[in-house]
Formats: structure tokens, C-alpha cells, sequence
């Protein structure tokens, strides 16, 4: 098959579809993991969006409006290139301690996700 552009679009395996035309390449991705919250409408209005560019361990955690609701979240854990991967609590309770102080102590975060 013959073509002007090929764009491999293949997220965390695109090495190894690179790595089929040229086996010598060396790996360019280190794939990883996000762990993001959806929480039910209130946390704040409107089409807002923040970013929290240090967090207290210096990562970085954003909220955005998803379909009318705020998602929360963070990419940013280095793990195997994998289909079935779960947040664990300890990342759940991070982004819910480090909203506290931008969105407030007194929203029930948890009971709202």
C-alpha cells in the first residue's frame, strides 16, 4: 500500500507500531495513567474551568466542565501500557484534599461524585 502521510494515531502502543517498519527506533512513549473525578453539578457554575498548576506534591490537577458537569483529574501516573486500569482511593482522596482550598472545605466531595 502505497501513501503520501501515514499518522499513527495508536496512543500508548505507538511504539510498537513504529517499531514494525524500523525495529531499531528507539521507545519515545512512557505510558501512563489518569485518575479523574466527575462530580454532579454545583461545585461551580457555568462553563469554568481551573487548572491548580502546584499541587502539594507538584503536580497538576485541572477541572473542566464535562457535559454540564465539573471533571477533576490528573494524568500522571507512569504505568504499563494496559486496557483495564482503576483509579485507586489514595489518587481519589489527592484531587479531592487538593480542591479543598480553591472550591471550599464544605462541599461533600465525595457524596457529589
Amino acid at each position: 500500500m502505497k501513501a503520501k502521510c501515514v499518522v499513527n494515531c495508536t496512543g500508548v502502543h505507538a511504539d510498537v507500531v513504529r517499531r514494525m517498519d524500523q525495529p531499531e527506533v528507539e521507545e519515545r512513549i512512557v505510558p501512563s495513567r489518569g485518575t479523574h473525578l466527575v462530580f454532579k453539578k454545583g461545585l461551580f457554575d457555568g462553563c469554568s474551568g481551573i487548572i491548580i498548576p502546584q499541587t502539594s506534591d507538584g503536580r497538576l490537577i485541572y477541572v473542566i466542565n464535562y457535559m454540564g458537569h465539573p471533571m477533576a483529574g490528573t494524568t500522571d501516573i507512569v504505568t504499563e501500557a494496559d486496557h483495564d486500569v482503576k483509579p485507586d482511593q489514595s489518587e481519589i482522596d489527592f484531587i479531592i484534599n487538593e480542591l479543598k482550598p480553591y472550591l471550599g472545605h464544605d462541599y461533600d466531595y465525595e457524596a457529589n461524585l
